[in-house]
């Protein structure tokens, strides 16, 4: 059970009451909170722990009904199509754009983005594309993350 400790949550509706607000660490350091973390991680592998073999064989087939390799549709924006590769192996996703020259010349692929590399430069961060923008000139491109 976990230990429960009093604080009033004020909004602009009122105050609750929030006995868990304790275990809100946005740093990652509070002893407490990691050593509760720690005790609930290992009550769970104790308690799931007959169930290893067929976790692992749930996740091996759904890992074989996913195309790891794969490019999103591309979506026109400007002179330049926009889409996404998946790579085998890679949890991270590269997005590309494409701009199509008029004529029979030749189609010229950039990278836009390897959240990959990005990640490896920052690890703390997490991308969100549900912020993701591109100037009228396609110039410029914006990303949100969280930290």
């Amino acid at each position: 059970m976990c230990e429960q400790r009093p604080h009033s949550v004020v909004a602009q509706h009122g105050t609750t009451s929030d006995p868990y607000y304790w275990l809100r660490d946005d740093s990652r350091e509070d002893p407490a909170v990691l050593a509760h973390l720690r005790a609930e991680n290992a009550y769970c592998a104790a308690a799931l722990a007959d169930t290893e073999a067929l976790q692992a064989a749930l996740f091996a087939e759904m890992k074989g009904r996913i195309q790891e390799a794969d490019r999103s549709v591309p979506i026109p924006r400007g002179p330049y199509f926009y889409y996404s590769d998946t790579l085998e192996g890679a949890q991270y996703a590269v997005h590309k754009r494409r701009r199509v020259p008029p004529g029979s010349g030749p189609v010229t692929e950039t990278t836009a983005m390897d959240e990959r590399c990005d990640l490896r430069a920052r690890s703390e961060a997490t991308l969100s594309e549900a912020m993701r923008s591109c100037s009228g000139q396609q110039l410029t491109r914006a990303w949100a993350q969280r930290a």
